[in-house]
């Protein structure tokens, strides 16, 4: 499953990859999204695409999806200077908003779950910090086409 060495076009268009499966999911795949998400982490090309977020251990990970325990999982890469929000409507909507350090904006995001609200909001915001970064303007994904 490991992403290994891509480059920075690939690891970008892996990363819009899994904010499109993930914005189409549903609790079933909680788990295999969020450590789809930790692997690109964890082989970003340079610090910078993944800059304010924190990386849990694969094994704290493991541990935390082992239990089922999925929204820790997914909180567990909130770092110490990002700013986040969680909610859910009456019907069950989810929304997760995250701002990385030194944005002005926030990324707001739905999922059918609170794990991949939050999550989708994370592979959002990952994808739009650093659009200069991006080989190819062709492939950068808007905000709106992430969200359900």
């Amino acid at each position: 499953m490991s992403q290994g060495n891509k480059t920075l076009r690939e690891w970008m268009h892996a990363l819009d990859g899994l904010g499109m499966a993930i914005a189409g999911s549903d609790e079933r795949h909680e788990a295999d999204l969020i450590r789809l998400f930790h692997d690109l982490v964890c082989h970003s090309p340079t610090p910078m695409l993944v800059l304010g977020l924190a990386t849990p251990s694969t094994a704290r990970l493991e541990s935390l999806l082992d239990l089922e325990a999925t929204d820790s999982a997914v909180l567990s890469f909130i770092g110490p200077d990002m700013g986040f929000c969680l909610s859910r409507g009456s019907e069950g909507d989810h929304l997760a908003s995250v701002i990385l350090p030194h944005r002005q904006e926030e990324t707001t995001a739905a999922g059918a779950t609170l794990a991949l609200a939050c999550l989708c909001a994370l592979t959002q915001a990952l994808a739009n910090a650093s659009p200069a970064m991006r080989s190819d303007k062709g492939d950068m994904m808007s905000q709106s086409s992430m969200l359900h």
